[in-house]
């Protein structure tokens, strides 16, 4: 069985093939010496040299030896297909299959999951001492909020809504609202999806009416696409200005906007110096702590950060805002006591 350190050479060989262009352009050896050093194969030019010859003896490369430095290509009739990917494409296909792979079309996913095996076969078969391995176990993306797990989409359901709204078409669903006891069938006007942590949100009109409305992809237990009807015009409210509104995060009414007032004690007003909640935020120095003034949306997003935040911020405007997180607040209290 072949030694890492031989596939260790066998990938970088790989790798050397894949920087050397076609002909009229050519390459020299010590660019290649470097390049191979960004991508993690610290290599001497000598070997570099020697790897050259052997390929070019069994495949359609040319060494241009008229001036020095000599260049390096591939033959302008070349017809070599190379069976490992770059680096840089591997990293980019692993960290889309990781991180971004649940929001892309079921259709287009598929075409990419040879990509996606050839770039863990080509990550795997690199060095435990290669920059990009190293990197990868160097980095780490962590949510912000407490880890949870994704609920169950149906693949069928999936398939169809990504569908719809590809080919913007309609969708016959089948809704099971967390508030109501029985699923409820409606014909849903797709718009466009919110990937917001674990859970996919589907924002479409339903039936005649024109508001658009979130709908947790998980509470679908049917979803069939239709035919878009002529009849009824498309998008007659802008995904884009209902996502400017800020009714992603789930505010009450779109444009809902309000000037948040609060006193922050000194670590929190910290780390908003740092990361702000907004372009126009202020922080103020009192004798009684730090002042915070800050225009958001009035969504829930905001309330669940409020409360997270426990008695390090105490909202004092708009009134509204106050006695919610109040009334929360002694609801939590009295349970606390009582359970």
């Amino acid at each position: 069985m072949p030694s890492a350190a031989s596939h260790e050479t066998l990938v970088r060989q790989l790798q050397m093939l894949q920087l050397i262009p076609r002909s009229p352009a050519q390459v020299t050896v010590a660019d290649l010496t470097q390049s191979l050093a960004d991508l993690g194969f610290p290599v001497t030019s000598r070997t570099v040299q020697r790897d050259l010859n052997d390929i070019a003896l069994v495949m359609p490369l040319e060494c241009n030896d008229k001036s020095k430095p000599f260049g390096w290509k591939w033959s302008r009739d070349a017809k070599a297909h190379l069976p490992m990917m770059s680096l840089q494409e591997a990293l980019t296909l692993h960290l889309v299959n990781k991180h971004l792979a649940q929001i892309l079309p079921p259709n287009m996913l598929t075409g990419l999951s040879p990509m996606f095996k050839q770039a863990e076969q080509t990550i795997n078969s690199l060095g435990s001492e290669n920059q990009v391995t190293h990197w990868l176990h160097s980095v780490v993306v962590e949510s912000p909020s407490q880890p949870m797990l994704a609920p169950t989409v149906l693949p069928d359901v999936q398939r169809s809504v990504y569908q719809a709204i590809f080919e913007q078409k309609q969708l016959k669903v089948c809704y099971q609202s967390v508030v109501n006891d029985q699923a409820k069938e409606m014909i849903l006007h797709p718009l466009g999806l919110i990937q917001r942590g674990k859970v996919s949100y589907l924002g479409a009109t339903v039936n005649d009416y024109e508001d658009i409305r979130l709908f947790a992809m998980h509470r679908f237990s049917e979803a069939q696409v239709k035919e878009l009807d002529d009849a009824k015009p498309r998008n007659l409210i802008s995904w884009q200005d209902y996502l400017a509104s800020g009714a992603g995060g789930f505010n009450a009414t779109a444009n809902n906007q309000i000037k948040l007032t609060a006193w922050v004690e000194d670590g929190l007003a910290a780390l908003l110096e740092e990361t702000p909640l907004c372009e126009d935020q202020q922080l103020e120095a009192t004798t009684e702590g730090m002042l915070l003034t800050a225009t958001l949306f009035d969504t829930w997003q905001l309330q669940w950060w409020i409360l997270s935040q426990g008695a390090r911020i105490v909202v004092q405007e708009p009134a509204t805002l106050r006695t919610s997180i109040q009334s929360q607040i002694e609801q939590m209290r009295e349970r606390y006591h009582s359970k």
